[in-house]
């Protein structure tokens, strides 16, 4: 019902609770299964209290583990998926849950770490390629990039523009254009 177990204002109070195995009851919407697990844990009596492997065994938790094993695994960079999906393989196997590394996992993972670091290539190309076009936009030429021209204007005053070096570059010499063209991308 997602409570506490045992609640208080106090430590000196939740002691108490814990000692009387006065605990907040569950909710209706817990399985009878889980109900019945639930009240097995918080025993007072630790001979009464399962085992972490009869928990794991128990027909609320046993379908979960390998559902939740996926997401622990995931949830890690996957340079480490292979060793904890190992790991967890073992620790799993100890308690009578699972195959220790079952080389159908461990394929799977492998080609799944795979594809992570063809992507990871990939976007780490992609940003090197950006920044080179950006220090490219950014550099200066060394034969003065930028010239003051003065040519007659159409009625006959002289007329002053600014070009840049890579203004007198044929258009297909010249580096693509670096501003926003409101797509959020650079060209």
């Amino acid at each position: 019902n997602g409570q506490r177990a045992f609640d208080a204002q106090s430590l000196n109070g939740l002691a108490l609770k814990i000692i009387k195995g006065s605990y907040t009851p569950i909710t209706s919407n817990c399985s009878k299964g889980t109900k019945s697990l639930i009240k097995s844990m918080l025993s007072k009596s630790p001979h009464h209290r399962p085992t972490l492997k009869e928990i794991l065994h128990s027909p609320a938790i046993l379908p979960r583990v390998s559902a939740v094993q996926r997401k622990v695994v995931a949830a890690g960079p996957p340079e480490t998926w292979l060793s904890v999906a190992e790991a967890l393989s073992e620790q799993l196997a100890s308690l009578g849950i699972g195959t220790p590394s079952a080389g159908r996992d461990k394929s799977k993972l492998e080609q799944r770490l795979r594809r992570a670091e063809a992507k990871r290539r990939h976007e780490e190309d992609v940003l090197h390629h950006t920044i080179a076009l950006l220090e490219n936009c950014l550099k200066t030429p060394a034969d003065n990039a930028f010239s003051e021209e003065v040519s007659p204007s159409p009625r006959g005053a002289p007329h002053r523009s600014v070009r840049s070096s890579l203004d007198r570059q044929p258009p297909h010499a010249r580096p693509r254009a670096c501003t926003d063209d409101g797509s959020g991308t650079l060209g």
